[in-house]
């Protein structure tokens, strides 16, 4: 994962400097914020902080507005699947921002 290690406060993952989040603590429906750490075809591999990326999944319009670096606010967890590791995201208009204007 990214750099950054994120934790759970207030029922949103944010930047804070703990140990990764389990992927059983997060819920759907939940809020989170992260960094673009790879962009795909479909939408784009997030570190949100959990002990595993979760996968962003953004409509086609809204791809090409999302760049590796960004920092993606207001994603909303849509479905955990703790067996096989892996957690989906979504959101309607990213909120984004260049990682250095952030950190």
């Amino acid at each position: 994962m990214g750099a950054f290690n994120f934790a759970q406060k207030a029922g949103c993952v944010t930047v804070d400097n703990n140990d990764p989040v389990p992927l059983e603590e997060l819920s759907v429906g939940g809020v989170a914020n992260g960094v673009v750490i790879k962009v795909l075809p479909w939408g784009a591999t997030v570190d949100v902080g959990a002990v595993k990326a979760g996968m962003l999944l953004l409509p086609r319009d809204l791809r090409s507005e999302i760049q590796r670096g960004d920092y993606v606010q207001g994603m909303i967890v849509k479905s955990i699947d703790v067996n096989r590791r892996r957690f989906c995201l979504i959101m309607e208009a990213p909120l984004l921002e260049e990682i250095a204007d952030v950190f």
